[in-house]
């Protein structure tokens, strides 16, 4: 009897430091792949928040919604809780970068006209930058004012632009450093280029928003439909949570689960192809 419970108690303590070290090796991972772009991406956007700060409101977060799924749909929910506690952030991050590049884009054609009035007035093209910086929004107007000080700290003026390029992930970005490159190398009317650009650029934006009306209602339909399943499975386990139960306990279940989380995905993927149209 105490061989059996001295060897009970080394199995305990063997899974209890097992868990820990997989559990501290996780939590170092996180932190050092996904809180840290993170924290990355928040600075690009002058967002400053430290890593320590985030990965307690990430912790926060994955306990919030792991308890809530636990409540809401026992063993099976606390892992889909847990699941979306730790890809919140990965998500949010996407979204704001996404956000924050559409507003860009859709403050770019306004700052290219200011900078060919500007230019027309007289002014150099890092004068008009920089008025474009301190008299336009956020974001437009932060990054321009970064690329302005990394201008004034001795960078080369194309290449701050290409910084400017990588950092918003902009396309539009690409006939901006071309025409100002080509001024400053061979020569030519800047301001008419940028002007020119500028009404491109505002087409091209009028046709994407008449594209996005147009098919955002397939979206919407695709979402519906892609949820549903889910929706579904969340009333029947809540009526029935002895028959759904074997979906989570039996092989069959989980084989079940991942046939239909696969063609879940495809679907939602081949929605998205449909709708997405690239102006």
């Amino acid at each position: 009897m105490i061989l059996v419970l001295v060897l009970i108690a080394i199995t305990v303590v063997t899974l209890c430091l097992t868990i820990y070290l997989l559990g501290r090796q996780s939590l170092d991972w996180y932190s050092r792949k996904v809180v840290s772009t993170a924290v990355s991406d928040l600075e690009g956007a002058f967002m400053f928040v430290s890593p320590a700060k985030l990965l307690v409101i990430c912790g926060v977060v994955t306990v919030i919604a792991t308890t809530g799924g636990f409540l809401l749909m026992s063993v099976p929910g606390a892992l889909f809780g847990f699941v979306g506690g730790v890809v919140a952030l990965p998500v949010f991050i996407i979204q704001l970068k996404k956000r924050r590049r559409d507003q860009f884009i859709y403050q770019l054609p306004d700052a290219l006209r200011s900078m060919a009035g500007a230019m027309q007035a007289g002014a150099t093209v890092v004068r008009a930058i920089e008025l474009v910086g301190t008299r336009q929004p956020k974001p437009l107007g932060q990054e321009f004012s970064l690329v302005l000080s990394e201008y004034r700290m001795g960078r080369d003026l194309e290449k701050s632009l290409e910084n400017l390029k990588a950092r918003v992930d902009c396309e539009e970005l690409e006939l901006l450093n071309a025409a100002v490159q080509v001024s400053r190398t061979v020569g030519g009317n800047l301001s008419q280029s940028l002007e020119s650009l500028a009404s491109t650029l505002q087409s091209k934006a009028q046709t994407e928003g008449k594209v996005r009306a147009l098919t955002s209602m397939g979206k919407m339909q695709g979402w519906v439909l892609s949820m549903m399943p889910v929706f579904v499975g969340i009333a029947l386990y809540a009526q029935k949570p002895d028959e759904m139960s074997l979906m989570f306990t039996t092989g069959i279940g989980w084989l079940l689960l991942f046939v239909a989380t696969l063609l879940l995905i495809s679907a939602i993927y081949t929605i998205r192809k449909i709708v997405t149209i690239d102006v």
